[in-house]
């Protein structure tokens, strides 16, 4: 009987145990979203000016956004310059860097 009464005693205390880092793991990713939410409102805030340099002749067909924090810029030229401006230009919405370039060729 003694040794039933510890068992229902330390499955009692550790019953409390596990509801109390329940609560505190709760409390802790609280914290966590609202310090991510903060941070997105300041970058929100941010502005930034840049300027990309387009061949000659070229022409942005369309800006989208890569759902990633970056913007494509789809370039496209008349005649010559057609061929120089086939390209996707890959820029980063936070501080507006150039993160990469894509050519894109003709398939013959």
């Amino acid at each position: 009987m003694h040794a039933l009464k510890a068992l229902v005693i330390a499955m009692g205390l550790l019953i409390i145990v596990g509801m109390g880092l329940v609560v505190w793991g709760f409390a802790r990713q609280a914290t966590q979203m609202t310090e991510k939410s903060e941070d997105a409102r300041s970058s929100e805030d941010s502005y930034f000016e840049t300027q990309v340099d387009l061949p000659n002749g070229c022409t942005v067909d369309s800006l989208k956004s890569d759902g990633q924090g970056g913007l494509l810029l789809l370039l496209k030229g008349q005649g010559r310059a057609g061929e120089a401006c086939a390209q996707i230009i890959l820029l980063d919405a936070g501080n507006g860097e150039v993160r990469g370039r894509i050519g894109l060729q003709d398939g013959q």
